[in-house]
């Protein structure tokens, strides 16, 4: 049996208390977390946040205030694999350039209940993002108004479990065939919102018919659209036709919803959409 460690439930105290403080903060404002440990100091390379390896994959100049990108990975996959094509060099250049950071786990801290639906990742790896977001805006000057999440398959899934748990700091999410986990009768619809009135935006990608593993993933990807929008979001429900597979415009369009998209702005384009969506899929 795996012990908790004190910083499990100093960080566990604090995400509740955070939860129930967001709900009083003007939707304008972020309510970010507070970090439970000390900081380590952030660079790129592998760096330990409560005990978990992470990749800081870009950490860029302190001088100019950009967003922080966290990712989450695939089912027997790595990050920096899945990059190659979800955040490419050219992203992640403009990232670094814009003064940003990009953070992946490398595995999951596998203290609590799945959120992916085969433990790939875990409710306490929202703990360790959480550590991340705190030393990230106190130690290289990350944007509180710009946090975005980004995942693929299980780690898609996990990204969309989050945004309802981290609405009070989300800027906005992109998940690649994630969405709502449909299995074995489970929806995972009725998921509480954190801060209900961040009305956050949502690229939710998926391959059409033929993106199947274990689930099928256009149909999760439609549930978190649908219920996203029964709650006043605005989600582009993006159908790139490709199976569960990260087709190579998945970069550029990421990268312009995150910049398009910071806290609180529910909607930027008002349905006349950017090259790099229209070049990737047909929105739904």
């Amino acid at each position: 049996m795996k012990l908790l460690t004190n910083n499990f439930w100093a960080g566990a105290l604090i995400a509740l208390s955070g939860i129930a403080d967001a709900q009083s903060q003007p939707v304008g404002q972020p309510s970010l977390p507070s970090a439970t440990d000390i900081c380590p100091e952030i660079n790129a390379g592998i760096i330990d946040f409560l005990g978990v390896s992470v990749d800081i994959v870009v950490a860029g100049p302190k001088q100019r205030q950009g967003p922080l990108i966290i990712y989450w990975h695939g089912t027997g996959t790595k990050a920096r694999d899945e990059l190659e094509y979800a955040f490419n060099s050219t992203a992640r250049q403009q990232l670094h350039d814009a003064g940003g950071m990009l953070a992946a786990l490398e595995k999951s801290s596998g203290i609590g209940s799945s959120t992916s639906g085969n433990a790939v990742w875990t409710a306490h790896d929202m703990l360790v993002a959480d550590e991340i977001v705190a030393c990230a805006v106190a130690q290289i000057n990350i944007d509180p108004q710009r946090i975005h999440l980004l995942g693929m398959s299980a780690g898609g899934l996990h990204s969309t479990a989050m945004s309802y748990k981290r609405s009070h700091y989300l800027a906005s999410i992109a998940t690649l065939s994630g969405g709502h986990m449909l299995l074995h009768g489970q929806n995972g619809t009725d998921t509480q919102s954190s801060q209900p009135d961040n009305k956050f935006a949502a690229l939710i990608m998926h391959g059409g018919n033929k993106d199947r593993y274990i689930l099928s993933f256009d149909e999760t990807s439609n549930a978190f659209a649908d219920t996203l929008r029964a709650r006043g979001h605005t989600a582009y429900l993006c159908n790139h036709g490709k199976g569960h597979t990260i087709p190579a415009a998945v970069s550029a369009a990421v990268w312009r919803f995150f910049k398009d998209h910071p806290f609180a702005l529910k909607d930027k384009y008002k349905g006349v959409l950017p090259s790099e969506l229209t070049n990737l899929c047909i929105i739904e």
